[in-house]
C-alpha cells in the first residue's frame, strides 16, 4: 500500500486552522461594552484604558471592579460609566 503525505498546499491550510480556531475562541469570550452577550455566565471587566493609564490591564480582584453575571443577548453594561472590555473567564 502506497503511503501519501500532504501536499505542501494541505499542510499550509492545516497550519492556517489553530489560527482562524483561535480567532473565533478569542471573539466569542471577549466582548466590549455595547455590544450584546455572547453567552450567558460571568463576566469579567477589565479596567478602561485612559491616556494616562496606557493599554487596559486586568482589574486586581481585591480591587477592581466586580465580575457580574450577564445573560445571552443583553446589552454589555459599562464599568463606573466607562466602557470596558470584557472576559469570560477571570483575567489571569
Amino acid at each position: 500500500m502506497k503511503r501519501r503525505f500532504p501536499t505542501t498546499a494541505t499542510a499550509a491550510a492545516t497550519a492556517a486552522q489553530p489560527t482562524a480556531i483561535a480567532a473565533s475562541v478569542l471573539a466569542a469570550v471577549a466582548v466590549r461594552t455595547g455590544e450584546h452577550c455572547p453567552q450567558t455566565g460571568w463576566w469579567y471587566p477589565l479596567q478602561s484604558a485612559s491616556a494616562e493609564a496606557g493599554p487596559a490591564e486586568p482589574a486586581p480582584a481585591a480591587t477592581g471592579p466586580a465580575p457580574r453575571f450577564v445573560g445571552q443577548g443583553s446589552v454589555m453594561p459599562a464599568v463606573g460609566g466607562s466602557p470596558s472590555l470584557w472576559l469570560k473567564t477571570a483575567p489571569q
